[in-house]
């Protein structure tokens, strides 16, 4: 009995994974910022430092935001024989129950503007100890399953005196 249950789980380990043959991986060099200059311009400061002048606490900010996806029916291509019935080499059609996911994409100057708006309305003029971290929220149970990235920006809004 017990070499049957780990039969089972050994089959279903072989077959659950899939392998993907890669022979060339290319070099990738990615860089991101943060551009502040904007706010800077107006008189108002973040920095992931402490402000070391004086200052009134306004409060703890945490801002969050999550990029709207829409579920879209996916186009098929099916490919077929040239005929005298038949135009092109594929065939287009919809098909019920084919679906993907069309994410918005979220740029960290966008969820900067948002936590700096929020900050102004506060009375704040300057956010300390800031930190940005991407943040995925997943949702399992929809058809096909999906996860949206997202951006989490936290920090101390002050008023510097």
């Amino acid at each position: 009995m017990k070499n049957i249950f780990y039969f089972v789980i050994l089959s279903i380990l072989m077959f659950s994974c899939k392998v993907i043959e890669v022979s060339h991986i290319p070099k990738k060099e990615i860089i991101k910022g943060i551009d502040f200059r904007k706010y800077t311009e107006k008189g108002f400061l973040i920095t992931p430092e402490k402000y070391n002048g004086e200052y009134e606490s306004i409060g703890i900010i945490n801002y969050l935001i999550i990029p709207e996806a829409n579920r879209k029916i996916q186009e098929v291509v099916i490919p077929t024989t040239k005929s005298k019935w038949v135009d092109s080499d594929y065939i287009y059609r919809q098909s019920e129950g084919i679906f993907k996911w069309v994410i918005e994409e979220v740029d960290v100057q966008i969820a900067l503007d948002g936590i700096y708006n929020q900050c102004i309305k506060m009375g704040a003029d300057a956010l300390v100890n800031f930190i940005a971290v991407s943040e995925n929220e997943e949702y399992l149970y929809t058809k096909p399953p999906v996860s949206l990235k997202g951006i989490r920006i936290t920090g101390f809004a002050i008023k510097r005196k």
